[in-house]
């Protein structure tokens, strides 16, 4: 495939350029198994199988003393017990390099690459995927950095992912984009960012009996200003203020939205520990009636540590887009919440627990949705040696869409699933560094 060649063709081209020092190489392999009682997403006649699998992974490090290259690479091959899907091998493979241009400059490359049957394995899309037809998604982002003082600084960075999906009626889709900022402090407290970015949305077409639901490529232009004051070591003060231009290359409604917000954030031993903004939005319809409304956007996290464990709890809210992914929703207003929770029951045995709720109000789709997903994972994970571990682990999911209107009438994309996971994973203790 085009972008596995993209992949390699970096990963050779980079590896003898930023070697400067004795490599890493560190294998690891995980096999287990995985039930599903639903693994196609379906809100009636639930289809439950259980996948045995093996995945070997790969770590290199080629990091020298200035540069840093770090490649990964992970296929995983399924054998569905039940055979309601064929075997299936996916892929996992990443790249992270960072090279410095000058005392004060950074050069960064990332590339990541996944290619999976399962509908929910894409953390990028937040949509609904229904099918276990293969779908591959590449994501490749470079630019510099610079830090030209205590708090000025400045950036470019392009970005280009490029998704494609076996089934004919899932759009496939190319983002490109662009994007710069910079920072600069004026009077000792005050410091002034500003930001812009440019994205062209490709798509392909759909069949002929699916066209009308594809989504149009479109240009998108954002741009921010953000003012902040320090009144204390720990406490800032800022104002900012956001617009974007979304133009379709078609007959879908173009709209401009304009967000001016106030915020505080707080630090606590140099380290964030919320940030909150209160804005009002108002979204300029090209066509139909404009609208608006409060958006309280922001962080709530820090990582508490104790003893034997940490706690993390975090939320947020505001306005988002959804494009390029199994489907293509715009604008939506979203809530979202989060909580972590790990805790050594001994010296060899740790509970893990994250529970995330997030709901989506779709405003641009011509009909109401609004998307609730709520997802609660558990599990105990059991160190039976330094270079093995036993992992034991439940993850039940949520999905409620309230529509007023489906594309698919026959279609509920409503479902519940569980899934439960038992895996050995098994990986050598990193060398030391004088052998």
């Amino acid at each position: 495939m085009r972008t596995i060649g993209c992949f390699l063709m970096m990963f050779f081209c980079l590896a003898p350029a930023a070697y400067g020092g004795k490599g890493v190489f560190t294998p690891a392999i995980g096999i287990g198994a995985e039930y599903s009682d639903n693994i196609y997403l379906t809100h009636d006649d639930k289809v439950s199988d259980t996948v045995l699998y093996a995945s070997p992974q790969v770590t290199w490090d080629l990091s020298g003393e200035r540069n840093s290259l770090i490649l990964f690479f992970s296929p995983t091959f399924r054998n569905y017990v039940k055979g309601s899907e064929e075997n299936v091998t996916h892929y996992n493979a990443s790249l992270s390099s960072a090279i410095p241009v000058s005392k004060d400059t950074v050069f960064e490359l990332t590339d990541t690459f996944l290619l999976s049957d399962d509908p929910v394995e894409d953390l990028e899309d937040r949509s609904i995927r229904k099918t276990r037809a293969i779908y591959h998604r590449n994501t490749t982002q470079m630019g510099v950095k610079s830090q030209f003082g205590p708090f000025e600084s400045t950036y470019v960075q392009c970005a280009y992912s490029v998704l494609r999906n076996d089934d004919p009626s899932v759009q496939d889709s190319d983002e490109f984009t662009p994007s710069a900022g910079l920072t600069l402090r004026f009077l000792s407290q005050w410091l002034l960012s500003i930001e812009g970015s440019y994205t062209l949305g490709e798509f392909f077409s759909l069949p002929d009996e699916e066209r009308s639901s594809g989504t149009e490529d479109f240009d998108e232009i954002k741009t921010s200003v953000k003012l902040s004051r320090r009144m204390t070591d720990y406490i800032d003060l800022f104002a900012r203020y956001s617009q974007s231009f979304m133009r379709y290359k078609g007959l879908m409604e173009d709209y401009d939205v304009m967000e001016p917000a106030l915020g505080i954030s707080v630090k606590m031993d140099e380290a964030p520990l919320f940030s909150i903004q209160v804005g009002y939005y108002l979204m300029k319809r090209y066509g139909s009636e404009d609208e608006g409304g409060l958006t309280v956007s922001g962080d709530l996290g820090r990582s508490f540590r104790f003893k034997k464990g940490s706690f993390r709890l975090s939320g947020s809210s505001g306005y988002d887009e959804s494009y390029f992914g199994a489907e293509n929703l715009g604008f939506s207003i979203y809530h979202q919440g989060s909580a972590d929770i790990a805790y050594a029951l001994t010296q060899k045995v740790t509970y893990e627990l994250n529970t995330q709720v997030r709901s989506d109000r779709y405003k641009n789709l011509g009909y109401k949705r609004i998307d609730t997903k709520c997802q609660v994972a558990t599990g105990v994970r059991y160190s039976l040696r330094e270079w093995v571990s036993i992992r034991l682990s439940y993850e039940y999911t949520n999905v409620d869409v309230n529509a007023a209107h489906i594309r698919n009438q026959e279609t509920d994309w409503d479902y519940e699933e569980n899934r439960l996971v038992l895996e050995a994973f098994f990986s050598p203790a990193a060398p030391d560094e004088e052998d």
